[in-house]
């Protein structure tokens, strides 16, 4: 309803419930267009919704045709009413301002030049970005189920220190002969970060040109 006219013009400027138990009686009512037609208010009782930050944004309420007064019990469950929406409207606005922040990530790690991947205590891969599938060939479904250790390092010596080298959680760099999906291998470099709850993430570079570089000089 336009704001000149609206009931909850008046609710929202209160901080408890605002009631008008017969607007016939109420002489800031009686000549409003909502009393004398559609949609006939008679009754009214609004409840401001106030955020966690002290701002009201709109107001709850019921109205009826008839006159009536709400009794306590009535007069807490619109209050309590009226907190729940509050709840729902600030838990959508951080679901979207969470997905908004999901996607800005997103862009970003799957357009740096660099490989990530996030995996478990257990070495089960979780994520990885784009340029980890470009670089290495595999993605999530491929990998379900495999060893990725195993098919990227095949030879045990250098898949055991791979191993260790996870586990160790070192703030280092480290190089390795990596195996890629096609069977090419190449030099990567790479360091591990440990988050909680036991994941890491893990950051690799294709060094194989400086490599190359580095064996004719």
């Amino acid at each position: 309803t336009p704001r000149d006219i609206s009931w909850c013009g008046h609710a929202i400027l209160q901080d408890e419930l605002f009631e008008v138990p017969d607007a016939a009686m109420d002489e800031r009512f009686k000549d409003n267009p909502l009393f004398l037609g559609e949609p006939n208010v008679r009754f009214y009782a609004g409840m401001p919704l106030v955020t966690q930050n002290g701002y009201k944004i709109g107001t709850l309420c019921v109205i009826d045709e008839k006159p009536k007064k709400l009794n306590d019990w009535q007069k807490e469950v619109l209050k309590k009413l009226s907190r729940q929406a509050v709840l729902l409207i600030e838990s959508r606005i951080k679901e979207k301002k969470l997905s908004e922040a999901n996607i800005k990530l997103e862009t970003i790690v799957n357009n740096i030049p660099v490989m990530l991947t996030s995996y478990n205590g257990k070495g089960e891969v979780e994520w990885v970005n784009r340029e980890w599938i470009d670089e290495l060939g595999w993605d999530l479904e491929v990998m379900k189920g495999i060893d990725i250790l195993e098919k990227m390092y095949p030879d045990p010596t250098i898949q055991q220190e791979v191993r260790k080298f996870i586990q160790s959680n070192q703030p280092e760099w480290k190089d390795f002969y990596t195996t890629k999906k096609n069977g090419h291998s190449f030099y990567t470099s790479w360091t591990i970060v440990k988050l909680e709850n036991d994941h890491y993430i893990g950051i690799g570079q294709n060094i194989h040109e400086r490599k190359s570089i580095d064996a004719l000089a």
